[in-house]
Protein backbone atom coordinates (compact mmCIF):
# COMPACT_ATOMS: atom_id res chain seq x y z
CA UNK A 1 0.00 0.00 0.00
CA UNK A 2 1.22 3.56 -0.88
CA UNK A 3 1.69 6.34 1.97
CA UNK A 4 2.96 8.89 2.16
CA UNK A 5 6.58 7.58 3.52
CA UNK A 6 6.53 5.23 0.69
CA UNK A 7 5.81 7.43 -1.83
CA UNK A 8 8.55 10.04 -0.84
CA UNK A 9 11.30 6.99 0.06
CA UNK A 10 10.20 6.11 -3.46
CA UNK A 11 10.64 9.10 -5.38
CA UNK A 12 13.75 10.14 -3.48
CA UNK A 13 15.60 6.82 -4.53
CA UNK A 14 14.00 7.81 -7.79
CA UNK A 15 15.60 11.40 -8.24
CA UNK A 16 18.92 9.97 -6.91
CA UNK A 17 19.38 7.72 -9.47
CA UNK A 18 18.46 9.90 -12.18
CA UNK A 19 21.14 12.53 -10.46
CA UNK A 20 23.90 9.42 -10.84
CA UNK A 21 22.96 8.18 -13.86
CA UNK A 22 22.86 11.55 -15.76
CA UNK A 23 26.54 12.36 -14.03
CA UNK A 24 27.73 8.88 -15.62
CA UNK A 25 26.43 9.51 -18.82
CA UNK A 26 28.02 13.58 -19.40
CA UNK A 27 31.09 11.81 -18.31
CA UNK A 28 31.39 9.71 -21.00
CA UNK A 29 32.83 11.33 -24.43
CA UNK A 30 33.23 9.49 -27.96
CA UNK A 31 36.79 9.56 -28.70
CA UNK A 32 37.23 10.03 -32.32
CA UNK A 33 40.77 10.50 -32.78
CA UNK A 34 40.33 13.18 -34.80
CA UNK A 35 40.77 17.25 -34.02
CA UNK A 36 37.94 19.41 -33.42
CA UNK A 37 36.49 21.05 -36.22
CA UNK A 38 36.70 25.00 -36.76
CA UNK A 39 33.15 25.90 -38.10
CA UNK A 40 34.41 27.86 -41.09
CA UNK A 41 34.50 27.66 -44.56
CA UNK A 42 37.12 28.36 -47.63
CA UNK A 43 36.45 29.69 -50.67
CA UNK A 44 38.38 27.42 -53.78
CA UNK A 45 39.29 30.30 -55.50
CA UNK A 46 41.54 31.48 -52.30
CA UNK A 47 43.96 28.84 -53.55
CA UNK A 48 43.85 29.44 -57.19
CA UNK A 49 44.48 33.43 -56.95
CA UNK A 50 43.06 33.36 -60.78
CA UNK A 51 46.19 32.35 -62.28
CA UNK A 52 46.85 30.62 -65.38
CA UNK A 53 46.90 27.08 -64.16
CA UNK A 54 43.45 26.14 -61.96
CA UNK A 55 44.17 24.73 -58.88
CA UNK A 56 41.91 21.42 -58.98
CA UNK A 57 38.85 21.70 -56.34
CA UNK A 58 39.57 18.02 -54.99
CA UNK A 59 43.21 19.40 -53.92
CA UNK A 60 41.45 22.05 -52.14
CA UNK A 61 38.86 19.79 -50.49
CA UNK A 62 42.25 17.71 -49.36
CA UNK A 63 43.95 21.39 -47.77
CA UNK A 64 40.54 22.27 -46.33
CA UNK A 65 40.13 18.93 -44.64
CA UNK A 66 43.55 19.03 -43.29
CA UNK A 67 43.18 22.28 -41.68
CA UNK A 68 39.91 21.47 -39.75
CA UNK A 69 37.71 23.55 -41.86
CA UNK A 70 34.14 22.38 -42.38
CA UNK A 71 32.44 23.87 -45.72
CA UNK A 72 33.65 24.80 -48.99
CA UNK A 73 32.43 27.48 -51.69
CA UNK A 74 33.11 26.60 -54.66
CA UNK A 75 33.64 29.00 -57.25
CA UNK A 76 32.17 27.56 -60.48
CA UNK A 77 34.74 29.00 -63.32
CA UNK A 78 36.96 26.33 -60.93
CA UNK A 79 35.30 23.32 -62.49
CA UNK A 80 36.51 20.69 -64.43
CA UNK A 81 33.58 21.08 -66.39
CA UNK A 82 32.97 24.01 -69.06
CA UNK A 83 31.35 27.09 -67.72
CA UNK A 84 28.90 28.10 -70.73
CA UNK A 85 27.76 24.72 -72.41
CA UNK A 86 24.84 23.02 -70.78
CA UNK A 87 25.36 20.13 -68.05
CA UNK A 88 26.27 16.34 -69.86
CA UNK A 89 26.35 13.23 -68.45
CA UNK A 90 29.98 13.38 -67.93
CA UNK A 91 29.48 16.75 -66.04
CA UNK A 92 26.85 15.09 -63.71
CA UNK A 93 29.56 12.58 -63.21
CA UNK A 94 32.22 14.98 -62.08
CA UNK A 95 29.79 16.76 -59.87
CA UNK A 96 29.42 13.68 -58.52
CA UNK A 97 32.99 12.52 -57.75
CA UNK A 98 33.35 16.47 -56.18
CA UNK A 99 30.74 15.70 -53.84
CA UNK A 100 31.88 12.46 -52.92
CA UNK A 101 35.24 13.26 -52.54
CA UNK A 102 33.96 16.27 -50.19
CA UNK A 103 32.14 13.74 -48.29
CA UNK A 104 34.70 11.01 -47.65
CA UNK A 105 37.29 14.06 -46.31
CA UNK A 106 34.52 15.47 -44.04
CA UNK A 107 33.85 18.80 -46.12
CA UNK A 108 30.52 20.02 -46.66
CA UNK A 109 29.72 22.22 -49.60
CA UNK A 110 27.92 25.16 -48.73
CA UNK A 111 27.82 27.59 -51.52
CA UNK A 112 28.76 27.50 -55.23
CA UNK A 113 30.16 31.09 -56.50
CA UNK A 114 28.95 32.38 -60.14
CA UNK A 115 29.70 34.93 -62.43
CA UNK A 116 26.55 37.01 -64.63
CA UNK A 117 26.32 39.68 -66.29
CA UNK A 118 22.57 41.46 -66.39
CA UNK A 119 22.95 44.21 -67.40
CA UNK A 120 22.86 43.61 -71.66
CA UNK A 121 21.26 45.49 -74.29
CA UNK A 122 21.04 42.67 -75.99
CA UNK A 123 17.99 40.73 -74.74
CA UNK A 124 19.65 37.37 -76.58
CA UNK A 125 22.68 37.96 -74.22
CA UNK A 126 20.69 38.50 -70.67
CA UNK A 127 18.44 35.25 -72.11
CA UNK A 128 21.78 33.70 -72.10
CA UNK A 129 22.72 35.23 -68.62
CA UNK A 130 19.70 33.56 -66.91
CA UNK A 131 19.86 30.12 -69.00
CA UNK A 132 23.75 29.87 -67.70
CA UNK A 133 22.03 30.95 -64.18
CA UNK A 134 19.97 27.67 -64.60
CA UNK A 135 22.44 25.67 -64.98
CA UNK A 136 24.26 27.21 -61.94
CA UNK A 137 20.98 26.21 -59.74
CA UNK A 138 21.12 22.96 -61.34
CA UNK A 139 24.73 22.27 -60.38
CA UNK A 140 23.93 23.70 -56.88
CA UNK A 141 21.04 21.33 -56.31
CA UNK A 142 23.30 18.38 -57.63
CA UNK A 143 26.13 19.11 -55.22
CA UNK A 144 23.40 19.35 -51.96
CA UNK A 145 24.25 23.09 -51.86
CA UNK A 146 21.35 25.54 -51.12
CA UNK A 147 23.03 28.38 -51.67
CA UNK A 148 24.62 30.36 -54.71
CA UNK A 149 26.70 33.82 -54.31
CA UNK A 150 25.81 35.41 -57.55
CA UNK A 151 28.45 38.39 -59.08
CA UNK A 152 26.70 40.34 -61.16
CA UNK A 153 29.23 42.15 -62.86
CA UNK A 154 27.91 46.07 -63.61
CA UNK A 155 29.22 46.52 -67.23
CA UNK A 156 28.26 50.26 -68.43
CA UNK A 157 25.96 50.04 -71.37
CA UNK A 158 26.32 53.68 -71.72
CA UNK A 159 29.71 55.59 -73.47
CA UNK A 160 29.98 57.91 -70.75
CA UNK A 161 28.65 58.22 -66.98
CA UNK A 162 26.39 61.55 -67.96
CA UNK A 163 24.05 58.94 -70.39
CA UNK A 164 23.79 56.36 -67.77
Amino acid sequence: MLNRRSFFTSTACLGATLALGADKQESIAPSTGRPKRIKLGIATYSYWHFKTEKVPIETVIEKAAEIGVEGLDILHRQMDIPEKEPLTAAHRSYLQKLKRHAFHNGIAPVSISIHQNFVQQDPAERQRQVEHTHKCIEIAYGNGVSQLDCSTVLRRCAQDWSEA
